[in-house]
């Protein structure tokens, strides 16, 4: 019928090439693309023709809305060598396709091409993204900066912990990190992946309660974790995750501790904080060490709200006191000793931190419980292989009278 071939010819007309354009920028959709957009239905005025319908153009946007997308890039503060705030990088905008109004468009020149109209370009609908951390915002907070809060934690360099590899890096990771207002910090997210590409070596780990000295990929990461979340708590900010370890590790403060883990079977446990004021937090990660002593350590740059952080002296319960075991064994050398568990008693603590604002009003007051487990110290001596036995003597055999 008439109307049959005039609803073909109207889609031979919406199915032909169309470029996309911004900015000098070009992408095309070919006539192929879009005559699969195409379905005949009855029109709105009773009629029959072709129809695009929307759902049909949004998937066929995707793939140009991920290459139109630009991530904005936030404003950093940058720091002299004496780990001063000194001025900042630039922020860039970042951009994302409008998808409806893009889709618009493209609808409006498909009835423009049913109506016989030849439109073969079409220009792009672009959102702009701002950074979260503007340049102005952060010109203006960069002189106002000081350090709010610290953290240092001392460590024996060892296999127990990559040599020092396995805290310095995410240390190193998280150095220059900003944090904005409202924004959560989280631990893992922050540092990246952990892979031996990233320098990343095998250390501690507790494994069903005892002591693995080479038991995890990043063993001993944990003094990281624990050195930045007692600057985070120093700080007055609204502390997330935090778990303490399966027994107590007195370099760390009693109760206070910051265990994280990824284990084999997807379980994770990270430590985190939201920032909670209304101004950046800049935070500052070093490690460094002295003979086989390492150090880490965490400032937490910010602009000076008032806030004042205290503790209550920790509660102790139900210690139970550990005992210590020697094992003399011929695998080592004689007088050669291996501390394989130290002694730790088990107990339960409870530490309390309380957060005031300038005006004195308590805006943060938390209670942290921790359970150590008791561990059983185990002291591995060697001593002297006993000396082979010696042989029972042959008797002699008599000899037979005849």
């Amino acid at each position: 019928t008439a109307e049959a071939t005039a609803a073909r010819e109207a889609a031979v007309r919406i199915a032909s090439d169309t470029t996309l354009t911004d900015a000098g920028e070009e992408w095309i959709l070919d006539a192929a693309q879009i005559r699969a957009w195409i379905s005949f239905e009855k029109t709105a005025d009773g009629g029959f023709g072709p129809v695009v319908a929307r759902e049909a153009i949004e998937a066929g946007l995707a793939p140009i809305a991920a290459k139109v997308a630009i991530a904005p890039v936030d404003a950093t503060y940058l720091l002299s060598g004496k780990k001063q705030v000194v001025g900042v990088t630039n922020a860039k905008n970042g951009r994302a396709l409008d998808v409806p109004g893009t889709v618009a468009s493209l609808i409006s020149v498909v009835n423009d091409r049913v109506a016989g109209l030849s439109i073969s370009r079409v220009p792009l609908s672009v959102t702009t993204i701002e950074p979260a951390l503007t340049t102005a915002e952060a010109t203006k907070t960069a002189p106002l900066m000081k350090p709010i809060s610290e953290w240092t934690t001392y460590f024996p360099i060892g296999i127990k912990n990559g040599q020092g590899a396995n805290i310095w890096i995410p240390a190193r990771e998280i150095d220059g990190y900003v944090v904005l207002p409202g924004q959560t910090f989280d631990f893992w997210k922050a540092i990246g992946p952990v892979t031996r590409a990233a320098g990343y070596k095998d250390g501690g780990a507790i494994i069903d309660g005892k002591t693995e000295p080479q038991g995890a990929l990043a063993g001993g990461i944990c003094s990281c974790s624990t050195t930045l979340f007692n600057a985070a708590l120093r700080a007055g900010l609204d502390m997330g995750a935090r778990r303490n370890h399966y027994y107590y590790i007195d370099r760390y403060p009693l109760g206070l501790d910051a265990t994280v883990f990824q284990s084999g079977s997807g379980s994770v446990q990270t430590m985190s904080f939201t920032n909670d004021t209304a101004y950046p937090l800049l935070i500052r990660g070093t490690g460094w060490s002295v003979g086989s002593k390492g150090y880490v350590k965490f400032v937490i740059w910010s602009v000076p709200t008032g806030r004042k952080v205290s503790f209550s002296t920790p509660i102790v319960k139900n210690v139970k006191p550990a005992t210590d075991t020697t094992v003399y064994t011929t695998d080592l050398k004689p007088g050669v000793r291996e501390r394989v568990e130290y002694p730790v008693d088990g107990k339960d603590v409870w530490v309390t931190r309380t957060v005031t604002d300038a005006n004195g009003t308590v805006i943060h007051r938390e209670t942290y419980y921790s359970h150590y487990a008791r561990i059983t110290g185990i002291l591995r001596i060697g001593k002297a292989a006993p000396p082979p036995p010696t042989p029972t003597p042959t008797p002699a055999v008599s000899p037979s009278p005849t």
